[in-house]
C-alpha cells in the first residue's frame, strides 16, 4: 500500500512540546501519519521537497462569516487593485448589469472612495450603467454602501425621496432632497432589507466560494459567529440549510464551529 504524500526538507512546527520541530511530514487521506523518518519515501506516491520552507498548523479564524466572505467573492470585484478609477468601477458594474437576467440585483464589493479622489459613486452614475437593474455596492469597510435609483425604488423610495436615516445612520441628500446614493451604517438596511433573500443553493455557493478564498491563506478552521438570524448576526434565514447543503456536497472546505442563536431560523439540518 502506498500513502498519499511525503513533504521533506522543511522546518515543520508541530506545536507538540515533546517534539516541537520536524523535517518531514507524511500525509494520507488528509491526515498526518508520520514525522521525519518514521516512514520512508518509498511508502508514498508523491514526495515534495519544501526547500527549507516553514510549515505551521492551519490557522483558526475565531470570528469568520464564511458565507459573507463568499458573497464578496461572487459579487462584482470593486477593490482598488481591480478598479483603480471611477471609470473602471462604473465599467465593471455596467458589464455585470449587461450580462445579468432581467430584474436581477447587481451587487459589488470592496470599493474605497479614498482611491477614487475621495468620491463615492452616486446613484445617478450607477443609473447610467445599470440597464434598469437595482444596484448595491458595499464599501470595503462594510459600514456603508451606495445604491442606485432602481434599488431605492425597490425599497419603496420613489425618486430616491423620503429615505429617513434611522438612529446611527446617515442618508446624504442633494439640494432637491433626493438621496445621492450613499447609505451609512444603520441606514444601509433601508435598501439591503429589500434585496431578495438568497436561496439554499445560493448560500451553499457562498460557502464554497468562501472556503476557496480562505484555504489558500492557511485558514483551515473557523468559528461562524451566527447563522440563520439576519436581523442580528446571521446572513440569511437560509444559512443553516445552505451550510448543510455545502457540507453534504463536499464544498465546506474548512472545519467549523457554529453559533446558533435561539432565534435562528430552523431551516434544514446542520451537524
Amino acid at each position: 500500500m502506498l500513502f498519499d504524500t511525503l513533504f521533506i526538507n522543511g522546518v515543520i512546527y508541530t506545536h507538540d512540546p515533546s517534539r516541537p520541530r520536524a523535517n518531514a511530514i507524511g500525509v494520507n487521506a488528509g491526515r498526518i501519519i508520520s514525522l521525519d523518518d518514521e516512514l520512508p519515501a518509498t511508502h508514498f506516491r508523491k514526495v515534495y521537497d519544501l526547500g527549507g520552507a516553514a510549515v505551521v498548523p492551519g490557522f483558526n479564524d475565531a470570528h469568520c462569516h464564511l458565507s459573507m466572505v463568499g458573497l464578496a467573492e461572487l459579487q462584482v470585484d470593486l477593490r482598488p487593485s481591480v478598479c483603480p478609477t471611477m471609470e473602471d468601477l462604473l465599467a465593471a458594474v455596467g458589464t455585470a448589469c449587461a450580462d445579468a437576467p432581467e430584474g436581477a440585483w447587481i451587487q459589488g464589493a470592496g470599493y474605497n472612495q479614498n482611491y477614487l479622489d475621495g468620491q463615492h459613486p452616486t446613484a445617478e452614475q450607477l443609473d447610467a450603467v445599470s440597464n434598469g437593474h437595482p444596484v448595491w455596492l458595499i464599501h470595503n469597510s462594510r459600514h456603508m454602501g451606495v445604491a442606485n435609483t432602481a434599488a431605492f425604488e425597490a425599497a419603496g423610495f420613489s425618486g430616491r425621496r423620503g429615505a429617513q436615516a434611522p438612529d446611527g445612520g446617515a442618508v446624504p441628500v442633494d439640494a432637491d432632497g433626493r438621496a445621492v446614493g450613499l447609505l451609512q451604517e444603520t441606514a444601509r438596511a433601508l435598501v439591503t432589507d429589500h434585496i431578495p433573500i438568497p436561496s439554499v443553493d445560493d448560500v451553499a455557493a457562498m460557502v464554497d466560494a468562501g472556503s476557496r478564498k480562505v484555504l489558500p491563506l492557511g485558514v483551515t478552521s473557523i468559528t461562524e459567529p451566527g447563522l440563520g438570524a439576519p436581523a442580528h448576526i446571521g446572513h440569511s434565514p437560509t444559512d443553516i440549510a445552505g451550510y448543510q447543503t455545502a457540507r453534504d456536497a463536499g464544498k465546506l472546505g474548512v472545519r467549523h464551529r457554529d453559533a446558533l442563536p435561539d432565534h435562528a431560523a430552523p431551516l434544514g439540518r446542520f451537524r
